[in-house]
């Protein structure tokens, strides 16, 4: 049987993932940054497949349903 006390063990089951939306977000700057999360907020204009493909350009990797699941409120971001 394993030395891991049932505390640790708990911890490390209720410890959320990041949300790589905005590990995304973390890791730009500048314009960039800015430029999506004003992207992020205007899903009418700014679909989540063109949002990916834009970032894809510039080699950024975040799947169409990662960014939809970031602006419906359904990804691992605090508060959610």
């Amino acid at each position: 049987m394993s030395k891991v006390s049932l505390a640790d063990a708990l911890e490390k089951r209720l410890q959320r993932p990041v949300c790589k939306v905005t590990a995304t977000l973390d890791s730009l700057q500048g314009e960039d940054r800015d430029v999506l999360k004003m992207a992020l907020e205007d899903a009418f204009n700014v679909s989540s497949i063109k949002l990916s493909d834009a970032l894809a350009d510039i080699g950024v990797v975040l799947s169409p349903s990662t960014i939809l699941r970031h602006r419906n409120g359904s990804c691992p971001c605090p508060g959610n």
